[in-house]
Formats: structure tokens, C-alpha cells, sequence
């Protein structure tokens, strides 16, 4: 389905018990049962619009209401579209905002607290290479990443020696599930290569490998970026 149901592969790999959420119930279910069954670990699916406003407290008002705790937020929901910004849907054009940036915010908002006074957790941010330079043609989504970045990059620099720790994902070109709104965003090699000596481990951001394998993430935190291996 895309780099959420990857990412919580992962975890899942990892010991971490789930709590999944997304608009389709019934694939939300699917894969929290596959992932149950595989990794022997409890995934639990609460279903959810977090692009709508105040998605994110209701979801975690859910979350509470059933006596779970976050450890981990992995904020990964996003869309975008392609096309010029001139005659585009407006709401779709602001949903982008609401989804990619105000639900990433509200969530670690609501659970960061808690990270702090516990003195651990973590937060992994899916922003975009797209986040690195601006995007003609898809303006506001490549915006909303450049937003994703800035943000995770700001709150890893707070919470330095708190014990919480941030990571911010920035994928390359990924074959997703999103009919309508491809998102298919890349950067020449050479610039890639410029770019990935520049962003030296330790500033909390992670590039992809140029390799045309099929990337498999392992996010570890203990204060390192996000691997690819």
C-alpha cells in the first residue's frame, strides 16, 4: 500500500506493538491482522480522517478511551497533486496543508509532552526530497514537505539531551497507492550525491540510497537517522 504499511513492517520487525490508523477500515484491519499473525506482536487499528480539523485529538481521544499509549509517532499521512497552481482545486490544494503539515503538527503536539516528561519516545516525520527545493507544477505539496523538514530539524534541536528523538524520512521516487494524486518527486544524481554529503549523520534527517533496489527502512532511536539498507 505505500511507506506507512512498509514503515510499520518495520516496527512490527522491531517488537513494536501498533496502533494503525487510516480512512479504509477494512484495509486498516487487513493489514494489522497480517502484521499481528507475522510479528507476533499487537497491532491494533483505529480508523480515522486526520484531514479533517481536529483529526488528530480525536484520534487520540480514541487512542486514550481504549488505554493506549504512544511511545513512537510515525506521522506519514500526505497526498499531493500535480498540476499548475492556476485553476486547481482550492480545497484540494488546502487539504494538502491540512493532511501533510497542521495533523503532523497537532499529533506531535499532543504526544510530545509526554515524550519530554518520560525523557523518551520519538517521532518519525515522512517529509519528501521534494522538501529540498521548490516544485513547479506541485507547489504546495512540495511546500508542505519543505515545512516537514524545518519542522522535524527544529524539534530534534529542542529536545537535544532530552532523551526523545526526532527523525525526519525523506524518500525518493515511490511507487504508492494515492489514485489521482501521484506523487512521484526526484532529484538529479549529482545534486542527490551533494546534497547526501552535506547532510552529515546526526542532523536528524535521512536520504535514500540511489540504488535501484527496493529500499528497506529500518528506523533505529537511539539518536541516528533513519537507515536504508
Amino acid at each position: 500500500m505505500g511507506i506507512g504499511v512498509d514503515l510499520a513492517e518495520c516496527f512490527a520487525k522491531d517488537g513494536y506493538d501498533l496502533i494503525l490508523t487510516a480512512r479504509s477500515e477494512a484495509a486498516l484491519k487487513e493489514v494489522a491482522t497480517r502484521l499481528s499473525t507475522e510479528y507476533g506482536i499487537k497491532a491494533t487499528p483505529v480508523p480515522g480522517d486526520l484531514g479533517t480539523p481536529g483529526g488528530g485529538e480525536t484520534l487520540a481521544a480514541e487512542i486514550a478511551k481504549r488505554g493506549l499509549a504512544v511511545d513512537v509517532l510515525v506521522n506519514n499521512a500526505g497526498y499531493g497533486i500535480a498540476g499548475s497552481f492556476e485553476g486547481s482545486d482550492r480545497p484540494s490544494q488546502l487539504g494538502m496543508i491540512d493532511l501533510n503539515d497542521r495533523a503532523l503538527a497537532e499529533l506531535t503536539h499532543i504526544y510530545w509532552p509526554r515524550m519530554l516528561a518520560n525523557k523518551r519516545g520519538g517521532v518519525l516525520n515522512v517529509a519528501s526530497l521534494a522538501s529540498f527545493q521548490p516544485g513547479p507544477l506541485m507547489a504546495i505539496y512540495y511546500a508542505s514537505k519543505a515545512f516537514v523538514l524545518s519542522f522535524s530539524e527544529a524539534l530534534w534541536k529542542e529536545a537535544e539531551g532530552s532523551g526523545v528523538h526526532v527523525s525526519c524520512l525523506c524518500p525518493g521516487p515511490t511507487r504508492i497507492d494515492m489514485p489521482g494524486a501521484p506523487v512521484i518527486v526526484g532529484l538529479p544524481r549529482a545534486r542527490l550525491r551533494r546534497q547526501r554529503r552535506q547532510r552529515a549523520r546526526g542532523d536528524g534527517a535521512a536520504l535514500p540510497s540511489s540504488s535501484g533496489k527496493r529500499d528497506r527502512l529500518r528506523h533505529r532511536l537511539d539518536g541516528s537517522p533513519a537507515g536504508f539498507a
